[in-house]
């Protein structure tokens, strides 16, 4: 159950013999009365239940929402993964493709720009706590090299363009949701 924690994490318990005060290196234990060491136990204590009582509504407060949170962000991560490796592919120049010097270099130039942005953008949803600047500015820039490929009709560029514009809804619905 989420939010649920043991009592044993929150009991405090030192192996027989420790010391319930710590005394500096070289300087001889004073054995405290009766009444210290209560005071210092129940100290203890109230510091263990408040640490568990901060833990608890802790996982109480962030319960199922969090794990959506987290899914989303892995599945967008994923696919900019996946509009990265396309964009790597597309560096390659197929067979019986007869391309001019410079329409090769333009075609790998553009496609290592959007891999390049692809990775930023991934990067930017590789941990819990999203970088969304890098991750808008990275985005931008993927529009503004991706823009003039978009009137090619081809249907690796096509699904390009498809998987762009499911991951840019993916990223609106987190951002409503999960920022």
């Amino acid at each position: 159950m989420v939010g649920r924690v043991s009592h044993r994490l929150c009991q405090l318990t030192l192996p027989a013999g420790t010391p319930r005060t710590i005394v500096p290196a070289g300087k001889p234990r004073v054995s405290s009365s009766p009444i210290e060491q209560d005071q210092s136990s129940a100290r203890s204590r109230l510091r263990v239940a408040l640490a568990c009582a901060v833990a608890l509504t802790v996982s109480v407060g962030l319960g199922c929402h969090d794990r959506e949170c987290e899914a989303a962000r892995l599945e967008l991560a994923q696919t900019w993964e996946t509009l990265r490796d396309t964009a790597t592919s597309r560096q390659q120049i197929p067979e019986g493709i007869n391309l001019t010097d410079g329409e090769r270099d333009d075609r790998v130039t553009t496609w290592k720009g959007i891999e390049e942005r692809a990775e930023l953008i991934r990067s930017s949803f590789g941990t819990p706590q999203v970088t969304w600047p890098s991750a808008d500015k990275a985005r931008k820039e993927l529009a503004t090299l991706f823009s003039p490929l978009q009137t090619k009709d081809e249907p690796v560029t096509r699904g390009f363009a498809l998987t762009l514009g499911e991951a840019d809804k993916q990223m609106s619905a987190y951002r409503g949701q999960c920022q």
